[in-house]
């Protein structure tokens, strides 16, 4: 089984890997991408204060938010930019990161992908250019604590 795992492309192996971690996600976000207007004419918005409670108890449940940046940054940018970056260059490996990070914010819904747009290339670019994660896991617990104390507050 290792020699056949080892045998695979990197392009395979990319897909994989990406289809284990986020493959939970991946319905919802193509439901939100084929039919937005499934967003949009919603009887509550997709975020709703029971949803919000539920997760800010379900993040302080797991180690104070701690657990989903730590699995991103360490998959979309860690991971990503790493099997791109020397096949396919730095460009190409920092915006199928951010794409990545983007598509699988896309149940949040427009203002939510508009807002993770910008982070999610900043975030590829820093990874690129340094190499360091633990800069960007503190970043995005940060800014998961601090987007639910908005919210619930």
């Amino acid at each position: 089984m290792r020699e056949r795992i080892r045998s695979w492309s990197g392009s395979t192996e990319l897909v994989l890997v990406l289809l284990i971690a986020f493959g939970a996600t991946v319905p919802r976000s193509l439901t939100a991408l084929v039919f937005p207007e499934l967003l949009v004419h919603q009887a509550s918005p997709p975020i709703t204060n029971a949803a919000l409670h539920h997760t800010v108890l379900y993040e302080l449940a797991v180690m104070a938010s701690l657990v989903n940046p730590v699995f991103e940054e360490v998959f979309v940018c860690g991971y990503v930019i790493s099997a791109l970056k020397e096949r396919r260059g730095i460009t190409t490996a920092i915006n199928v990161s951010a794409g990545i990070r983007v598509f699988c914010h896309f149940y949040q819904g427009a203002v939510g992908v508009v807002g993770i747009a910008p982070m999610a290339l900043i975030f590829a670019y820093w990874f690129a250019r340094t190499g360091r994660l633990w800069p960007l896991i503190v970043a995005h617990a940060l800014d998961d604590l601090f987007g639910l104390a908005m919210q619930s507050g």
